[in-house]
């Protein structure tokens, strides 16, 4: 019976953890005794809701713009956590008239004064984070911005 009762008071101790995983790289530490995960984000208010346009057509395209916006600014505020700072790179990108000029941004600059690392920059989602900021439209292919990234780390 003593046993019994051990039993059940340590059962009792153990709590329940849930984890809602959605989208992300997410690590998950069974046998860790403590994690601590930095949470980075933009504030909603920052990027406009609405940009104008007839209301029937702009509303869902808009809408879709926003957020592939506002996810865009929150990959970047990972490395640029200052909402200064990030609104200059955010500006640098666009300025950017070309991949190679990007390629040189990304690698000589972001790479060399954050923590971006190598395999992050020729992600899919990272490259795709930068295309929102971009203004030039010939060259602008995710594939394209992989090779240039890859060029420039090879000089």
């Amino acid at each position: 019976m003593e046993e019994h009762n051990k039993m059940i008071s340590q059962e009792s101790t153990k709590g329940n953890v849930s984890i809602y995983i959605n989208g992300g790289n997410v690590q998950v530490l069974p046998n860790a005794t403590e994690a601590v995960q930095y949470v980075f984000c933009v504030d909603p208010t920052d990027v406009p809701r609405w940009r104008g346009g007839d209301v029937k057509e702009g509303i869902a395209g808009d809408e879709e713009e926003n957020e592939a916006m506002r996810v865009a600014r929150g990959v970047l505020c990972i490395y640029y956590p200052d909402k200064k700072e990030l609104e200059d790179i955010i500006h640098r990108i666009a300025d950017c008239p070309n991949a190679s000029d990007l390629a040189n941004l990304v690698v000589n600059d972001m790479q060399k004064n954050t923590i971006l690392s190598s395999d992050r920059m020729v992600s899919k989602d990272f490259i795709e984070s930068l295309q929102q900021f971009l203004t030039f439209k010939t060259g602008a292919s995710t594939g394209n911005i992989r090779t240039q990234i890859n060029n420039v780390r090879r000089r």
